[in-house]
């Protein structure tokens, strides 16, 4: 590779009026969703109030309604139950009040074991038990690491990262990614640069690999850098969290727990290396088109259709071996598409085998075109 040609073009994809208006927007889009965090936390922190006072509110409409007298042994269950919920309910309220996160965490625990009780009975209908047991787990999970839960929309360091990442690893981040990196071979080949380059001297291949290079180091640094402002940003409102903070994996029906850390490092590995094979797709579609805006808008429909179509359900057999699927990395590591789908293929081991094989097949048939490719 030849160096100084790398460190012109890097500058050069830096430079762009366009990518500097895409990186503008997608630091401005930190603060923004920072914003609104702060504003759903506020009103997450009456919410969660008023719907204890609503529960308590309603348990004792509903206990007045039945005679403290009653001979009717189902009744007397009935009533029994709603006071013992009722003054769980007022518990759990004070414990709230008070900021006491591990009893009211206990509270919640002990009524979702006596609804999930209920459930198994037949007495009581609603969830199903499986969506009980499982934010049973996780309160219990939360209890044994002493970590408090993070809010629906967390603002502490890490956990806003998540969130963050969360926006990023969508058909939104990587349309943003390949709007970013990904023409730099197309606009070349349009703009006809590459006859001059070809003439000093450059191989093909070094100015496939060095382009190929300079844009992907660009789309690390992009997604680094805002990554470490949504940390930095977090971190200095509300404190860093907790990084062993536990994710709930379904891995094959069965419930598994994931450090926060972790976590976001695999999202990381699986959305860097599909958006790599989204450029790759790019490159290829520049040399047979010719044409940038072209490559550009194939390479965006077919990666945002593939991952919708699969996102819905279709296709979900095969899901596991579209690399496209893997754009909702989180998704993946999760378990939560592989649910949807009922495809059991699809996990995070399998998506960096997929993505590797893609990937090197697409660059050996672009860097095959290239050598054979008439620049005219």
């Amino acid at each position: 590779m030849n160096k100084h040609f790398f460190i012109f073009e890097l500058i050069n994809l830096k430079s762009r009026k366009k990518n500097l208006i895409i990186i503008s927007i997608l630091f401005a889009l930190v603060f923004g969703l920072l914003a609104i965090n702060l504003w759903i936390n506020n009103k997450d922190q009456l919410n969660k109030a008023n719907e204890l006072e609503y529960a308590i509110e309603s348990l004792e409409n509903a206990i007045s309604t039945i005679p403290s007298d009653t001979d009717n042994e189902s009744l007397k269950a009935v009533l029994s139950s709603y006071e013992e919920e009722l003054k769980l309910r007022t518990d759990q309220l004070q414990y709230y009040n008070d900021g006491d996160w591990r009893s009211t965490l206990a509270a919640d625990i002990e009524i979702d074991e006596g609804f999930l009780e209920g459930i198994q009975n037949n007495t009581v209908f609603g969830e199903a038990p499986d969506v009980v047991e499982k934010r049973i787990a996780l309160a219990n999970e939360y209890l044994t690491r002493d970590i408090q839960p993070m809010n629906q929309e967390p603002i502490e360091g890490i956990y806003f990262l998540k969130s963050f990442l969360n926006l990023l690893f969508s058909v939104i981040g990587f349309s943003i990614l390949i709007f970013l990196i990904g023409d730099s071979l197309a606009y070349d080949i349009e703009q006809r640069p590459i006859k001059l380059l070809i003439a000093q001297g450059l191989s093909r291949l070094t100015i496939l690999n060095t382009k190929l290079s300079a844009a992907i180091l660009l789309g690390l640094s992009v997604i680094i850098v805002s990554s470490t402002l949504a940390l930095l940003l977090g971190t200095l409102v509300s404190g860093f969290g907790s990084y062993d903070y536990p994710i709930m994996i379904s891995n094959n029906g069965n419930i598994e727990f994931l450090d926060l850390l972790n976590f976001i490092l695999r999202g990381l590995i699986i959305f860097i290396m599909v958006t790599i094979f989204g450029l790759l797709v790019m490159n290829l579609f520049s040399i047979l088109t010719n044409s940038s805006t072209i490559a550009t808008s194939l390479t965006a429909i077919l990666a945002i259709t593939l991952s919708i179509i699969t996102s819905f359900g279709y296709l979900e057999t095969v899901a596991h071996i579209i690399p496209f699927t893997y754009i909702n990395a989180f998704s993946v590591i999760d378990g939560t598409l592989s649910t949807t789908l009922k495809n059991g293929n699809l996990t995070f081991s399998t998506g960096i085998v997929i993505l590797l094989i893609y990937s090197a097949l697409t660059y050996t048939l672009t860097s095959t075109l290239i050598k054979r490719k008439d620049f005219i």
